[in-house]
C-alpha cells in the first residue's frame, strides 16, 4: 500500500501542480532614495587607534552599509595607523551616498615599546535569549590568538563564546599583552518571540490571518461528459507487472467572505486541498472521500492571498477529513488542517455549503488548477448523485 501511495502522490504532484501566479514586483515609482548619515565615536585620533563608525538612513540604523576611507574599503571599526587626514563616505545598494566626515589621525607619542591595537568583531549583534555570540579579533585582518575577552563590567568568557542568559544590552572588550585594548562590541538580546497558535477557521499567510467563512466549505469532484452524460472521471495508474489501480480526484476549497480575483490583484484568501480516492472500477458507483480514509492520498494544494501566493505538499496536509454519507449529502462536515515549516497553515472544521463538478472534459488529463478554483457547475443536491465512468471509455 505504501509503493501505491508513492506512485499515487506522484501522479496526483505532475498534475495538480499547474499554476498561476501573480507579479508581485514592486516599483518606488523612482522615488528619491534615502540618504545614508555616517557618524564616529572620535573625529581626532593618535596612529594605532580604532574608530568606530555608525551609519543610519531616517534615523534607522544600517549595520550592512559600506564604509570607504580616502575612497578604499574599510570597515566599521577602521584601524587609522598612519598619520594624515581621512575622508570617510559610506555606501550601500539603494541608498544615497553619505556626506564625507573627516577624521585626523597624528603621530602616537614614541614610548619605546608602543603597543599594538587590534579589532573585536562578533558574528551577530542581535540575538534572542538562548542564542551564542562567537566573538573574533583581528589586527589588520590577521587574526589575533590567545585574547581575553571580557563582558564590560563583568566576568570572562570562555573560548570566544557567550550565550545570552537574559534581556539587554551587553558589551564587550578583548585584551591581550603587547595590545591594547580593542573596540567595545555590543550585543543586544531580546526575548524569543512566541508563535501564536493559529485561530480556528482561518487561513495564515506570512504573518497575516484570514477569517474563513464559518460553514463555507465546498467540495469539487473532476467529471468528465461521456454520451451526453456526466460521470465522476476515473483515472489508471499503470504500477507494473500487470497491476492497474484506478482513482478519482477531488479537492476542497475555504475562503474568505471578501475573496475576489481581478487579473494579478487578489482581495481576502482562498485556500484549495486535493485529495485521491482509489475507486473499484467494477461499479458504477462512486466512492467518495470519508468512505475508507485507507484509500485516500492528499496529494498537495495552494492558497492564493493579499499576503502572497503559496504552494504546499501533501505531507504538510496534517488532516483532511470528510464525513459524508454520498455526494448528495446537504449536511456533509469537513476538517482541515494544514501546516508548512514557517509561513502558512490552515485551520477549517464545520459544514460542506455545497458541492461542485469540475468538467475535465476536453482534457488529456487533470486541469485542476489555480485558474480553475472559480469555476464549475453546481451540483443538484436533490438527484441521486453521479455515476463512476467506466473504466473501457477512459483515454
Amino acid at each position: 500500500m505504501k509503493k501505491l501511495f508513492m506512485f499515487l502522490a506522484v501522479a496526483g504532484l505532475a498534475t495538480f501542480s499547474a499554476s498561476c501566479s501573480s507579479d508581485d514586483n514592486s516599483s518606488d515609482g523612482g522615488a528619491k532614495a534615502k540618504e545614508l548619515v555616517v557618524t564616529a565615536d572620535k573625529t581626532e585620533v593618535k596612529e594605532g587607534e580604532t574608530v568606530n563608525f555608525n551609519v543610519k538612513a531616517d534615523g534607522k540604523e544600517v549595520s550592512d552599509a559600506n564604509i570607504f576611507v580616502n575612497s578604499e574599503k574599510g570597515s566599521l571599526a577602521h584601524l587609522f595607523e598612519v598619520e594624515g587626514v581621512y575622508k570617510v563616505i559610506a555606501k550601500k545598494e539603494g541608498f544615497t551616498d553619505s556626506k564625507a566626515i573627516e577624521i585626523k589621525v597624528t603621530k602616537g607619542e614614541d614610548t619605546g615599546s608602543e603597543k599594538k591595537s587590534m579589532v573585536l568583531t562578533a558574528d551577530k549583534s542581535s540575538v534572542t535569549i538562548g542564542e551564542t555570540v562567537k566573538f573574533s579579533a583581528s589586527e589588520n585582518g590577521t587574526a589575533v590568538e590567545g585574547v581575553t575577552i571580557k563582558l564590560v563590567g563583568g566576568a570572562t568568557i570562555a573560548d570566544a563564546l557567550w550565550k545570552a542568559a537574559k534581556e539587554g544590552e551587553f558589551k564587550f572588550v578583548a585584551s591581550k599583552e603587547g595590545y591594547n585594548d580593542s573596540n567595545e562590541v555590543a550585543v543586544k538580546v531580546t526575548k524569543p518571540t512566541q508563535p501564536e497558535e493559529p485561530k480556528a477557521n482561518s487561513i495564515n499567510v506570512n504573518g497575516t490571518s484570514y477569517d474563513i467563512v464559518p460553514d463555507s466549505a465546498i467540495l469539487l469532484a473532476e467529471t468528465i461528459k461521456q454520451d451526453g452524460k456526466n460521470y465522476v472521471r476515473l483515472y489508471e495508474l499503470d504500477l507494473g507487472d500487470g497491476k492497474i489501480v484506478y482513482y478519482c480526484r477531488f479537492a476542497i476549497d475555504v475562503r474568505t467572505s471578501d475573496f475576489s480575483i481581478a487579473g494579478s490583484d487578489v482581495t481576502g484568501a482562498v485556500a484549495r486541498v486535493y485529495k485521491v480516492v482509489i475507486q473499484d472500477p467494477d461499479s458504477d458507483s462512486v466512492i467518495y472521500p470519508g468512505v475508507d480514509p485507507e484509500a485516500e492520498v492528499n496529494v498537495n494544494g495552494f492558497v492564493l492571498a493579499e499576503a502572497g501566493e503559496l504552494d504546499f505538499k501533501g505531507e504538510d496536509v496534517k488532516s483532511f477529513e470528510v464525513a459524508l454519507a454520498n455526494f448528495v449529502d446537504p449536511n456533509g462536515k469537513a476538517k482541515l488542517s494544514v501546516a508548512t515549516a514557517d509561513n502558512l497553515s490552515i485551520e477549517y472544521e464545520g459544514n460542506i455549503e455545497s458541492m461542485y463538478s469540475i468538467d475535465t472534459t476536453e482534457s488529456a488529463n487533470s486541469t485542476s488548477s489555480k485558474s480553475l478554483f472559480t469555476t464549475g457547475n453546481k451540483l443538484d443536491l436533490n438527484d441521486k448523485g453521479l455515476k463512476l465512468q467506466s473504466p473501457r471509455f477512459i483515454k
